[in-house]
């Protein structure tokens, strides 16, 4: 094999090795997007529970009439069940989003050697810290 042929073939793997980084790294912007989503979707729930849960034991006589009543149709404690339990869904979904992105996170760190090594490692810390804090 030829000097020549020998650098082509390494160019060619490292050419190969950088793309495959940058289908993980492509791939891990996307879990991130959905994840970012999935965030801001329960932050919402967030407020409507606590908008709930202020307004569950207050009395309104300014509703009257055929048209409303002064109580919920739907219990307020069930309501608040309610978004505690999707919020609970939504966390566990959120961490394992986390997870997939921190995956393929280190998927792509992997190519980088010893250097990479200790970027996933400090990747499985910051990605423990956050999910402790989610």
């Amino acid at each position: 094999m030829s000097k020549a042929s020998q650098q082509a073939a390494i160019q060619s793997q490292i050419s190969s090795a950088q793309s495959k980084k940058e289908g993980y790294l492509e791939e891990a912007q996307k879990v991130k997007k959905i994840y970012d989503e999935l965030r801001k979707i329960k932050g919402e729930f967030v407020k409507q529970k606590n908008a709930v849960t202020s307004k569950k034991d207050e009395y309104d006589d300014s509703w009257t009439g055929n048209l409303h009543d002064t109580k919920f149709v739907t219990p307020a404690t069930d309501l608040i069940s309610y978004f505690n339990s999707s919020i609970k869904a939504m966390d566990e979904n959120i961490d394992e989003l986390l997870i997939k992105i921190n995956e393929y996170e280190n998927k792509a760190l992997e190519m980088d050697g010893l250097i990479g090594q200790l970027g996933i490692l400090l990747n499985n810390i910051s990605g423990w810290i956050e999910s402790f804090f989610n």
